[in-house]
């Protein structure tokens, strides 16, 4: 309850429970059919993902939100991604063709001469209709995250004829979209991302008796009503 974190608010809260839908997953190869032991899953809803799939290639994704979800499965030198959708408490099971994979790596720089020394890439399997391996894949849906390093590199491993979509979101500055990325048949490398330096908005969130707010999350929003930063408030608002 809201209460509970801020009593000086006055406020309560309400939180409504959906029956979990779960998903039994077989993970194979895309060419011989053959099951993939330890294959890491993910999925784009915070559901249980119990460790890596067993000597079937199998493993339950239990937890998850209904509606249509994207499922990553990673293993050495293979990839894949797929999307099922999911009813209100539904027991689905799926199979999940994994491809060998390929890395997309290069370095992301600030329109001042600077690197990007922290921040990450998200990467949207599917952003122009659908594509050979994925197809289902229709509008852009979340998929993974990879880091941005110290020095601006970053690495990342993607499944073959999926063209994926990139938003670049380097700390203290706009986040910016490069454009997609298809990978074919071969490594890319020596990609060089732009983004702009942005403005710092400094202030503190405060109650009606000027207490300090800690925890509140702050949004900044576009034109369109589009999220384009955030922040946290500290233990001092």
């Amino acid at each position: 309850e809201l209460s509970a974190a801020y009593p000086h608010l006055n406020a309560t809260g309400e939180v409504r429970l959906l029956p979990e839908s779960t998903v039994a997953l077989r993970v194979v190869d895309a060419k011989t059919g053959a099951p993939i032991a330890g294959a890491t899953i993910a999925s784009d809803s915070n559901g249980h993902v119990p460790g890596e799939t067993d000597a079937q290639g199998r493993i339950e994704l239990r937890g998850l939100a209904p509606g249509r979800r994207l499922l990553t499965a990673r293993a050495p030198g293979r990839a894949g991604d797929g999307f099922v959708a999911l009813g209100v408490g539904e027991r689905a099971s799926r199979e999940l063709a994994v491809h060998p994979r390929f890395a997309v790596a290069g370095r992301v720089v600030i329109d001042d001469g600077t690197t990007c020394t922290s921040g990450h890439l998200r990467l949207m399997a599917g952003v122009d209709g659908p594509t050979q391996g994925c197809p289902v894949c229709a509008g852009a849906d979340a998929s993974f995250s990879a880091p941005i390093a110290a020095d601006g590199t970053f690495r990342v491993e993607l499944p073959p004829h999926v063209r994926h979509g990139v938003e670049v979101h380097c700390d203290d500055a706009v986040p910016d979209d490069p454009g997609a990325v298809l990978v074919t048949d071969a490594d890319v490398g020596g990609l060089r991302w732009k983004v702009r330096r942005g403005q710092q908005i400094r202030g503190r969130a405060v109650d009606e008796g000027g207490r300090p707010l800690p925890g509140i999350d702050i949004m900044l929003r576009d034109d369109e009503g589009e999220n384009v930063a955030g922040a946290t408030t500290d233990g001092d608002g």
